[in-house]
C-alpha cells in the first residue's frame, strides 16, 4: 500500500509556489480580478508568455486554482510532448477536446514529477470536466448536421498516422 504525506498550503504559498515556476521558466503570472479579464471567477487562460488567473471561490479554491496553474503551463512550456504534434499547429491530428485533455495529463504529471504534488480527485474531475467544454470543436470526432437536412448527420473523422509518431 502506497502511503502519502499531505502538505497545507495556504494562500499566500500557493501564489508564491506559482510565481516562482513562473519566474524559473521566464513567464508571468497574472492574478486577475472578478472584473478582469474575462471577468468572474474560477478560470484561467494563457497567451505568449503569460498565464492569468480569475480569482477562484467556492469548494476546493485554492486546489482548483493550482491545477488550472498546472494546465495553463502545459499550454506554454510542455504542449511539444503531446503525440501526434504538428508544427505550427495548437492543436494535432485530435479534437479540440481531446488537445485539452492531453495538455491537462501533462500538466498533472508535471506538478507530481517536479514538485511531488499530487490533486484529489474531485479537482482532477473538475479539470476534466472544463476539458470536455471543448467537444465538438476543430478536428477529430465531429458530428455536424447538414444545411439541406436537420436529420441527416455527418460523422468526420481526422486520423493521425500512427507510423510517424516516435514513442
Amino acid at each position: 500500500m502506497i502511503s502519502y504525506q499531505f502538505k497545507i498550503y495556504k494562500k499566500h504559498e500557493l501564489n508564491a509556489l506559482m510565481l516562482n515556476i513562473c519566474k524559473e521558466n521566464k513567464l508571468n503570472l497574472t492574478f486577475l480580478k472578478k472584473n478582469e479579464g474575462l471577468g468572474g471567477y474560477n478560470y484561467a487562460y494563457c497567451g505568449g508568455n503569460e498565464i492569468m488567473l480569475a480569482p477562484f471561490v467556492g469548494k476546493n479554491s485554492l486546489e482548483k486554482k493550482l491545477i488550472s496553474f498546472f494546465h495553463e503551463f502545459s499550454h506554454l512550456k510542455l504542449n511539444q510532448f503531446i503525440p501526434g504534434k504538428i508544427k505550427g499547429y495548437s492543436i494535432n491530428h485530435t479534437s479540440a477536446m481531446q488537445y485539452e485533455l492531453w495538455v491537462t495529463m501533462l500538466g498533472l504529471n508535471y506538478a507530481k514529477e517536479k514538485y511531488d504534488i499530487l490533486f484529489s480527485d474531485e479537482s482532477v474531475t473538475w479539470l476534466l470536466k472544463q476539458n470536455f467544454t471543448y467537444k465538438n470543436h476543430d478536428g477529430g470526432e465531429e458530428l455536424s448536421i447538414l444545411e439541406s437536412n436537420k436529420n441527416e448527420y455527418i460523422l468526420k473523422y481526422f486520423h493521425i498516422n500512427i507510423n510517424n509518431i516516435k514513442f
